[in-house]
């Protein structure tokens, strides 16, 4: 049987800037996918919304603070990312969105967020737990989970490998639209239930990410 890989594709490596799609990462990206479909493997990707999302959302907040309506607006650009995503590997993959029945009528399937309330990291968690999955590889632009943020605290350690009840404490407790955090509270709590090991990796650190998928020993976080 073909082994399911869920990857949870973070927006700040789609769009970084709030003008400038990352084109670069993107090509990158796709030799990775396709190494994988060559060791038969399908794949799932969830796509964040990025720079342009949060900058949408506060633009709708300055007019009206609705905070739905915030996280509408930002559910809209993960997919219009998710479809660019998509057109990535044109006939290999499928966009769907959550009113579909979910199954792999092609080897790649990718999704943007699916309703207020829901992250992607969210969406990821569920996605995983419809499709029996026990692993979830989270990409974005940093290489590890932090003690603290690392671009406020120099103090700030990395952490590699780590149990669900010690990462909890350095959780937010609530999400909330356009917030940016390594993983959606709400999504780890629900991850933490369902017993699905976290793997947070540097996505533009492409030849880590290929020792990763080889069973190397790789640069990032694991959380199970």
């Amino acid at each position: 049987m073909e082994e399911k890989i869920i990857i949870s594709l973070g927006g700040s490596l789609v769009f970084p800037k709030k003008n400038k799609i990352d084109l670069s990462f993107l090509k990158k990206f796709k030799k990775i996918i396709l190494f994988l479909l060559k060791r038969k493997k399908k794949i799932a990707l969830v796509v964040g919304g990025g720079k342009i999302a949060r900058i949408y959302q506060k633009a709708l907040l300055s007019f009206d603070p609705n905070q739905e309506m915030a996280d509408e607006i930002g559910i809209i650009l993960t997919r219009a990312n998710a479809f660019l995503v998509k057109s990535l590997f044109r006939e290999k993959a499928e966009f769907l969105n959550w009113k579909n029945k979910i199954f792999f009528k092609k080897r790649i399937i990718v999704f943007g967020g699916k309703k207020p309330g829901f992250s992607t990291d969210y969406c990821t968690v569920l996605l995983a737990k419809m499709l029996k999955v026990k692993k979830i590889i989270n990409l974005s632009n940093v290489d590890f989970i932090y003690t603290k943020d690392p671009r406020k605290f120099k103090d700030a350690k990395p952490i590699k490998e780590e149990r669900w009840e010690k990462i909890e404490k350095i959780l937010e407790k609530k999400w909330r639209p356009g917030l940016s955090l390594p993983f959606d509270p709400l999504a780890f709590k629900l991850a933490k239930k369902e017993r699905i090991i976290l793997y947070f990796l540097n996505g533009k650190k492409i030849k880590n990410l290929k020792r990763f998928f080889q069973g190397k020993k790789f640069k990032g976080t694991k959380i199970f």
